[in-house]
Order: structure tokens, then C-alpha cells, then sequence
């Protein structure tokens, strides 16, 4: 079908692809033009029907996308949330290390475990305590610790948790929440299994 149009009475002038002037009859059916009623047609191309149902696609796909990313189960809560345990998992691991780093002083010195007292004073000449008290509360002074204290409430200046070290001295609860037995860690109500 590559056969040039023929028209009787009417010739139409029209520009050709390199600058040369072709008539209706020099115009191709099958190729990228024709002449259709003295109109130049072009037969290549987007229709307007495609453009809007492309546009539609990808305006639903952004919407997918931004509620995936902003929604209350998307990617930017889950980075905060894993964020917020990673810090307390962080300084769980800042205050144990002080607290095991202080019973093997005592114990290299005397081969005795320290006190909850001994623990406290250890504490409060630590540079990152932010204080250690026997109330679980911001103490308005930075050492409250009496002669036999049932546990201490300490905080590290860099992180927002307040920490519970019972008389064995193990951490017994962060902000109020109890540490699971098992390895230390917190242990979220969602998680713990009913015995």
C-alpha cells in the first residue's frame, strides 16, 4: 500500500520533510502523512484518551506511594519507631556496661561484688549521669542515694530514658516499663507470652 493518493480537481500545496514543496499527490498513504480532504493528518502519535489514562495511572500511583511512605504504618513511622528502640537498646547497653564495668573494679580490689550504695557512688562521679536517686522522678538534686537504698534511679545525659537498678544490680525497668529476664532486653506487652 505504499501508492501515491491521486486527486482530479484539486491541488494542495504543503511543505515536505526537507524544505521541498509537495503536492497532495506527492504524499504517501502509508507513511508518516497523508492528505485527507486537503488536510494534513498525521498518523503517528499519542491520542488525547491514552494521555489522560497515563496521567490517571500515575497520579494513583503517587498517591499509593506517598501513603505508604507517610501513613501510620508507612516507611517513615517504622524508621522513627525503629529509631526510638535503637536508642534504648543503646543506652540499656551504655548504663550495663557501667554497671559491669563497676563490679569488676570492686571485684579485681577486694573480690567482693559492690553494693547498690558502692554502684551509686560510682555512678554519680560519671561525667555522663545525669543523676542517681532513690525516687523515680528528675531529681532536683543531682545525688539522692541513702545509706541502703532497695534501688537506684539513674539517667544518662545523652538519652531520655530514666533507668531502675535493683539490689542484685541488674536493670529492673526503663521509664517505668519492666525489663524481661531473659537477656536484659526490654520486653514490649505486645511480645511476652502468657505462661
Amino acid at each position: 500500500m505504499n501508492e501515491k493518493l491521486k486527486y482530479n480537481k484539486k491541488i494542495n500545496i504543503c511543505m515536505g520533510e526537507h524544505g521541498k514543496i509537495m503536492n497532495s499527490e506527492e504524499l504517501m498513504v502509508n507513511n508518516e502523512k497523508l492528505n485527507v480532504g486537503g488536510e494534513i493528518v498525521f498518523t503517528h502519535g499519542i491520542t488525547l484518551i491514552s494521555l489522560v489514562i497515563t496521567i490517571v495511572i500515575l497520579i494513583i500511583l503517587a498517591s499509593v506511594g506517598i501513603y505508604l511512605s507517610l501513613g501510620n504504618n508507612g516507611i517513615f513511622t517504622k524508621a522513627k519507631q525503629a529509631k526510638e528502640i535503637t536508642n534504648k537498646q543503646t543506652a540499656t547497653e551504655i548504663i550495663n556496661l557501667k554497671i559491669t564495668n563497676c563490679q569488676m573494679n570492686k571485684y579485681a580490689e577486694k573480690q567482693v561484688m559492690p553494693t547498690l550504695k558502692e554502684l551509686s557512688e560510682v555512678l554519680k562521679d560519671d561525667n555522663e549521669i545525669q543523676y542517681v536517686t532513690e525516687e523515680s522522678q528528675i531529681a532536683t538534686t543531682k545525688y539522692e542515694v541513702g545509706e541502703s537504698p532497695s534501688s537506684i534511679y539513674t539517667k544518662l545525659n545523652d538519652y531520655p530514658y530514666e533507668f531502675e537498678i535493683n539490689t542484685s544490680l541488674q536493670l529492673a525497668s526503663i521509664d517505668g516499663v519492666e525489663i524481661s529476664k531473659e537477656n536484659g532486653y526490654i520486653k514490649p506487652e505486645r511480645y511476652k507470652r502468657n505462661n
